[in-house]
């Protein structure tokens, strides 16, 4: 057998087929990955969703860098299965249209509103909701098509990376996905504040730990997991209704009870803290941190489908996957294979694995296994 030596990394540090030298166990106890797995995007993925800040890995000697000898076509592919490991291997976008340039422009300047107000209200003072409310508002009434924010959010999240921009992104979530439950105005605009002020406990939070590009130690991230309790608190005396603070309160809590910061589970975590599960999920998995690269909707849909059920809401996680790969229907996309087309159709069984064409061929992905959509283009 060959020889290996253990190494812990952080779980940023991961890379496709790593294998494990231990167990990688959920904060509720449960077994997450057994030891001596090969690590795949989908153990990535339950790691984050999870929280798991850390994994033992087999290390083997001796070390060699297989892409010296590599050829060009060679090393294009490595860098493909292997994102990070080359510059050269990020893909640049497309121009983008005037269109996307516009909404860009007053997202900048929507997002340095909304953050002012935010640490203002850390600060003590009060909130006002119709004034944060309405930032949301201005940015969807930018928009010729509600659908055109997919495209442009999947942008976003490689133009500008702030916190703050992750806060908005969530507020529009809730404000497209309110809309899809067919809430009453008034919990839609409740449920559009809720995803606003979900991460105002991060306000609180030394900025250092927030920011680290390595592993954080157990009590940094213990503080980290400070922050829905410290929103709360933040927010619990403002004059804003209440679904509001239990949502910034329960929004990492887990239907199974693997989530913090009490560890609830099913009914006993409220409906805002349910969706704003899902949504803030949605936005953090398909943008990078500094704890992950980030993956393509279409891998967080499949994701979703296959590893969520009983982990997030059911009922709340049919709707979102039942609508929003709806709203990429017409986007131009890379395949795995490198190639570009456009999806023409959603299945509603699969929403994860659409129609595309590329030029006269038409791909179905449900048929297609050894494909996926790697980009939104």
């Amino acid at each position: 057998m060959t020889d290996y030596t253990r190494k812990r990394i952080s779980v940023n540090q991961i890379k496709i087929h790593m294998e494990l030298a231990e167990n990688v166990i959920a904060p509720n106890g449960m077994l997450l990955i057994p030891k001596d797995t090969s690590i795949t995007e989908k153990h990535i993925f339950r790691m984050n969703l999870y929280q798991i800040l850390s994994v033992v890995i087999k290390e083997y000697s001796p070390i060699i860098d297989a892409t010296e000898t590599l050829t060009v076509q060679e090393r294009q592919d490595y860098n493909k299965e292997h994102p990070g490991s080359d510059q050269e291997s990020i893909v640049a976008y497309e121009p983008k249209s005037i269109n996307y340039q516009n909404f860009k422009e007053t997202f900048v300047q929507v997002e340095s509103s909304v953050k002012n107000e935010l640490l203002a209200i850390s600060d003590g003072k009060s909130i006002d909701p119709e004034r944060l409310i309405k930032s949301t508002e201005t940015l969807m009434g930018s928009l010729r098509l509600k659908s055109e924010l997919f495209n442009y959010m999947n942008h976003l999240r490689s133009d500008i990376g702030h916190t703050y921009v992750h806060s908005l992104n969530v507020s529009m979530l809730c404000n497209i996905f309110g809309h899809w439950l067919k809430m009453p105005s008034d919990e839609i605009e409740d449920l559009t504040l809720a995803g606003l002020v979900h991460d105002i406990g991060k306000t609180q939070i030394d900025q250092a730990i927030l920011n680290k590009p390595g592993r954080l130690s157990e009590e940094e991230f213990i503080t980290v997991k400070q922050h829905a309790l410290l929103g709360y608190n933040l927010l619990k005396d403002q004059d804003i209704p209440e679904r509001v603070k239990q949502g910034v309160l329960m929004h990492h809590e887990r239907n199974d009870g693997s989530g913090y910061p009490f560890g609830l589970k099913g009914d006993s975590i409220s409906d805002f803290g349910k969706i704003l599960a899902i949504l803030d999920t949605y936005d953090a998995m398909t943008s990078n941190r500094t704890y992950h690269q980030k993956f393509s909707p279409f891998k967080v849909i499949q994701m979703f489908e296959q590893e969520s059920y009983g982990f997030l809401d059911a009922r709340f996680l049919y709707i979102f996957l039942e609508n929003i790969a709806h709203n990429y229907l017409g986007e131009s996309v890379r395949l795995s294979d490198q190639r570009k087309g456009k999806i023409i159709f959603i299945h509603n069984t699969s929403p994860s694995k659409p129609i595309v064409q590329v030029n006269q061929e038409i791909i179905d992905l449900m048929t297609s296994p050894h494909l996926a959509i790697e980009e939104i283009l």
